[in-house]
């Protein structure tokens, strides 16, 4: 609605899914279709080309359509196809892989968490030929909020994975100083023992976080709801690979490509000169760690539990 009241010359707006009704008009009558959320309904516009006008405008409930001959023969076909591919089973966990927001992925450290962290590490491997540093300095983190399901205990499916991780990242790195890693790790953490999006599911880091001890909030960071540490004091980096952290090392960190531009309290990532974008999607990375990697099963030895690189003290 900004835009439209403060942008002259638009012809017609189209708004993606949002959490309000369906809306037709902006806020002067302007040509808008925003189609609410979850498919509620589908946009129609009819654009005559050669007199670069809009003929006609619609919007459709979705529910009108599900008894539709025509829709059903066709969602039948795309689900046939979608089951196929994404119904099948491709391997099994012996552990059920804890993705609930909190207490979970939001909140501690969990066993998917790992398995994740893990998976990207893994698969960035595959694809980058020249790294920066070496084997100990590679590190994972991906942020809580990407993981939205758990994974039970049993088959596993490629649509169990894309449950868990429907967004469409992919697989990032970027090389930070250890200071920065250090910055990083105590603002995604900051809104701890509170429910916190960021907060950093990981390979390769052993921390201690202190959540008795208030975050020293400074200025947020450029475009983001996230202040930045004005001074470090709740977390400290016990080790990186079994190795003692140094704040004056580069390492390299694996993530997905929503932290990597700066997405939540990762900043630091946008602004690293220094970084690689495999365009591996986080859902392959996985499906493939776990198949090749893991061998097909993901074993309660390895991922029974969280593995505890992360101590919080409350």
């Amino acid at each position: 609605m900004d835009i439209i009241a403060k942008v002259k010359g638009l012809d017609l707006t189209l708004g993606g899914g949002n959490n309000d009704a369906a809306i037709t008009s902006g806020p002067n009558g302007e040509a808008l279709q925003a189609c609410g959320e979850k498919f509620a309904y589908i946009g129609v516009v009819v654009i005559d080309d050669a007199a670069r006008k809009i003929e006609d405008r619609w919007l459709v409930a979705s529910e009108d359509l599900r008894e539709d001959p025509t829709v059903l023969r066709a969602t039948d076909q795309l689900q046939s196809r979608f089951q196929a591919e994404y119904g099948t089973i491709f391997a099994r966990s012996e552990a059920e892989l804890n993705g609930e927001a909190a207490p979970g992925v939001r909140t501690e450290e969990t066993n998917l968490g790992d398995l994740i962290a893990d998976a990207i590490i893994w698969s960035a491997k595959q694809s980058v030929e020249e790294w920066e540093t070496d084997e100990n300095h590679i590190v994972g983190i991906t942020n809580g909020a990407g993981i939205r399901a758990s994974i039970h205990e049993g088959n596993i499916t490629r649509n169990m994975i894309a449950n868990a991780f429907p967004f469409s990242n992919t697989v990032s790195v970027v090389y930070l100083t250890g200071a920065e890693l250090l910055e990083t790790l105590e603002a995604s953490t900051g809104r701890l023992p509170e429910y916190a999006n960021s907060y950093p599911q990981s390979s390769g880091i052993a921390f201690t976080l202190d959540t008795r001890i208030p975050y020293d909030a400074g200025e947020l960071y450029p475009e983001s709801r996230y202040a930045r540490p004005a001074s470090i004091r709740r977390l400290k980096i016990d080790s990186i690979r079994g190795l003692p952290f140094d704040p004056d090392e580069v390492y390299a960190v694996v993530t997905n490509n929503y932290c990597a531009a700066g997405g939540d309290s990762y900043y630091l990532m946008k602004i690293a000169e220094n970084r690689i974008e495999t365009d591996i999607s986080i859902e392959q990375a996985l499906v493939d760690y776990i198949s090749q990697g893991l061998g097909g099963v993901v074993t309660d030895a390895m991922y029974g539990q969280a593995r505890g690189d992360h101590v919080i003290l409350s």
